[in-house]
């Protein structure tokens, strides 16, 4: 397990492993092709990390971005803690009811572990 940044300027990103790359390739051979084949490698990896947006311009239903993201890894952790961050998760994507329901329904389970 690597633990990541939570978001990352990509302009900002691309310019330091341009001159990274640039340090690493300048006396190899065909250091052009070694920079581009590089920066190739690190866009392929930043599509591999890349969380799908919800966007309504593309024409994404919110139903076709779920369906697209990777299943993730069962958790271990109470329903409480699990509903607190469904809901949270449930903000990002716009469902602000949904939202709510979890909000009350969170608050009324009696509190079993205060260190969730």
């Amino acid at each position: 397990m690597i633990n990541l940044k939570d978001k990352i300027n990509k302009a900002a990103t691309f310019r330091e492993l341009k001159q990274i790359a640039e340090n690493r390739y300048e006396q190899s051979w065909q250091p052009e092709l070694q920079k581009d084949a590089f920066i190739d490698g690190a866009e392929a990896l930043l599509k591999l990390l890349r969380i799908g947006v919800v966007s309504h311009c593309k024409n994404l239903t919110l139903l076709e971005t779920i369906e697209s993201t990777k299943q993730l890894p069962q958790v271990q952790y109470d329903l409480q803690r699990q509903l607190r961050e469904l809901r949270a998760m449930a903000n990002k994507l716009g469902l602000y009811d949904a939202a709510d329901f979890i909000k009350r329904k969170v608050f009324s389970l009696p509190n079993r572990n205060k260190n969730s």
